[in-house]
């Protein structure tokens, strides 16, 4: 939606500890770079993250970044799609 988004990443973005392993949305989540993540146990933190990253200067960069994630991440799921869809067709 054009913002940095700001999320408590293990509750629910980043499942490992369930065996689960990164969900889309977890893929793209770089604390720092393309995300802030909440520091559950202190809120100082977080607020005092929000802050650090609250410019326009770090908002493009954030952004620039998430943009280029996505891209590496999930721009490249089409190879993916075809091979599926393929395997998909034979199934049936």
């Amino acid at each position: 939606m054009g913002k940095i988004p700001i999320v408590n990443y293990w509750g629910g973005y980043h499942e490992e500890e369930h065996g689960v392993g990164p969900r889309t949305a977890g893929m793209l989540m770089e604390d720092g770079e393309t995300a802030i993540f909440m520091d559950m146990d202190n809120v100082d933190t977080t607020i005092a993250k929000i802050r650090e990253h609250n410019s326009p200067e770090e908002f493009k960069r954030m952004s620039d970044n998430l943009r280029k994630k996505w891209a590496d991440v999930i721009g490249n799921w089409e190879e993916d799609i075809k091979a599926h869809k393929k395997w998909l067709e034979n199934l049936v």
